[in-house]
């Protein structure tokens, strides 16, 4: 187990290159909503799970709750932010009560982002356009995800760095990243991670085969080193 516990460290040590948001949710049914445009917005679902992207952040100084609070995206989206739609619904991931959200971009784009999730309901709340789309009430899993990005390439901007950010003398350079919906396994398990975790498991049950064939190998050897300091002692007294 100690040795299962330290290959995985060293594992999730070699993978960090990056900075990481994650955020994990049940995908419990809700009421369906009317939100016209959200037709236009990408879509994950079970066979397209991961895209790459790249995102203007707020200027700086910008308090992150407060990014594209203003903006309609019914007109003009902001240009600060991404609307994912989340199908929760097809394949086998109806099956599943657990799901991770993770957004990863290069640590040499000083930024900060926000993951938010939300069901038809509250989408509609927040785009103020609240509409039952079925008298019958129906319901759905999908959910929706809002994710912003601010930049925090200095921390303590000067008023005229400010300024010339204001007038657009400055523009922030677009942050990539990379953006995966995955089912969790047990409840904690990304499915990403399964062949890691099975590699690990493997080498964990050959460690536990091989140890006590090694060890009892090293115990013949120290047995053979004894013998041979006994006959050496006993020659020296002849001697």
């Amino acid at each position: 187990m100690i040795l299962l516990l330290n290959i995985l460290v060293l594992f999730l040590s070699l993978n960090v290159v990056a900075n990481t948001e994650i955020v994990n949710f049940v995908p419990s049914e809700a009421q369906v909503a009317s939100v016209p445009f959200v037709e236009q917005w990408p879509v994950f679902n079970h066979t397209h799970n991961e895209r790459q992207w790249s995102i203007t952040p707020a200027p700086v100084g910008t308090p992150l709750r407060q990014v594209c609070e203003n903006d309609s995206p019914k007109k003009i989206p902001c240009p600060h932010e991404w609307w994912i739609v989340l199908d929760l619904t097809q394949g086998d991931w109806d099956s599943y009560s657990k799901f991770t959200l993770r957004l990863s971009w290069p640590a040499s784009f000083p930024s900060e982002f926000s993951i938010q999730i939300y069901d038809p309901k509250s989408l509609a709340t927040h785009f103020s356009s609240a509409q039952s789309s079925d008298t019958s009430i129906a319901m759905t899993r999908t959910k929706y995800a809002r994710v912003r990005v601010v930049d925090i390439g200095i921390r303590t901007p000067t008023a005229e760095y400010k300024a010339l950010l204001l007038q657009g003398s400055i523009k922030p350079t677009p942050v990539p990243f990379i953006l995966i919906l995955e089912p969790l396994y047990f409840g904690i398990l990304p499915a990403t991670l399964l062949p890691t975790v099975g590699l690990l498991i493997l080498v964990a049950i050959v460690a536990g085969l091989a140890l006590p064939m090694v060890n009892r190998h090293l115990q013949v050897i120290a047995a053979q080193v004894r013998e041979e300091i006994r006959d050496a002692g006993r020659t020296s007294k002849t001697d």
